[in-house]
């Protein structure tokens, strides 16, 4: 699905078998080469287990993908019950996804408030250079 048809089809592909309900908003993606959006969709992803494991009953997600000048966005939040990152600090999944993101170039944050949910938000330049025949790891 990733490969045929896209980021945004792919991720409402995926939102259909989701461990719990998800939304995804598609604010004019497009395609990107394949190292960035293999990057961004399985972080995408990741993110949004993230919500099933760790949110809360009844948690929904949204993710949102878009464009911003020369950058592919993408923003999973979610309405569960939040964490206090500055106390908690990056385990190994959050440093797993960074490191993935910043391979292809691109820049990871995590905003989360407790009680009012967390954003996992990312960017990713377009002109990283990347060859659109490369092959990331998780390229399905």
């Amino acid at each position: 699905m990733l490969r045929d048809h896209g980021m945004a089809d792919a991720l409402r592909s995926f939102a259909i078998s989701a461990p719990m309900r998800n939304s995804s908003v598609d604010n004019g993606i497009g395609r990107c080469p394949r190292p960035i959006q293999s990057a961004m969709y399985f972080r995408a992803m990741e993110a949004t287990q993230n919500v099933a494991k760790h949110a809360g009953d009844g948690a929904r997600a949204t993710v949102t993908l878009g464009r911003d000048g020369a950058l592919a966005t993408f923003a999973i939040s979610d309405d569960g019950v939040g964490m206090d990152v500055s106390a908690r600090g990056d385990g190994d999944g959050l440093v797993g996804m960074r490191d993935r993101i910043g391979a292809v170039g691109g820049d990871l944050q995590i905003a989360s408030t407790p009680g009012a949910g967390t954003t996992v938000r990312g960017a990713v330049p377009l002109d990283h250079g990347l060859a659109d025949a490369a092959e990331s790891e998780d390229a399905p």
